[in-house]
């Protein structure tokens, strides 16, 4: 009998064991995703991106206009747009959900950083990341961003949050962002620009 009790509470500790270990590594995998997805967002290492970005869509717009009387605001089929916005689909696919990506569109997200640090010929570093898990699937972040140009830097610290949603397969993805930092990069543009 005594040995039966020791092997149920043997079981038993094994069994919240795992699951401690399995609910663990689940925040891990979340902040990880976080932290992976605004790493994609706000650090800028080369301009290919974007300009490979621009290059498409300016040749569809070429072509959709040498046929056309109209100017101005061009509308893209879904084909068109998979192919000026498939290397950032590509980009965030791993760590944002599909309602995430649209999102990022339809705030003019998904190449804002890119395009920042073309149209200013900087680079955008991420010195330091911190995490803060403010409700569950939700995380309050603080950025580092160092912006150089030439022999020039500036620093400033960007906030927002993060939410995260299981995808289709289950896993937590990023769901939506509220950035909080258009004033700290205006200030950094203005002291790495004069």
């Amino acid at each position: 009998m005594q040995n039966k009790k020791i092997k149920m509470i043997f079981l038993v500790t094994a069994v919240l064991t795992v699951m401690t270990v399995i609910v663990g590594c689940s925040k891990d995998d979340k902040k990880e995703t976080v932290t992976s997805f605004l790493k994609s967002m706000y650090e800028v290492n080369d301009y290919e991106n974007y300009e490979r970005f621009a290059d498409i869509r300016n040749e569809i717009i070429k072509e959709k206009m040498a046929n056309s009387d109209l100017s101005g605001i061009t509308q893209f089929s879904d084909e068109e747009a998979k192919e000026i916005y498939g290397q950032y689909i590509d980009k965030y696919a791993p760590f944002v959900t599909k309602d995430g990506l649209d999102k990022l569109f339809s705030l003019g997200l998904i190449t804002y950083m890119d395009k920042l640090a073309y149209e200013n010929n900087i680079y955008v570093r991420i010195e330091n990341i911190r995490l803060n898990e403010t409700e569950e699937h939700e995380y309050m972040y603080t950025i580092k961003l160092k912006f150089i140009k030439d022999d020039a830097e500036a620093s400033g610290e960007c906030t927002g949050i993060v939410g995260m949603a299981q995808d289709e397969k289950g896993r937590y993805k990023v769901n939506f962002i509220k950035k909080n930092d258009s004033k700290t990069i205006n200030e950094m543009l203005t002291e790495i620009n004069n």
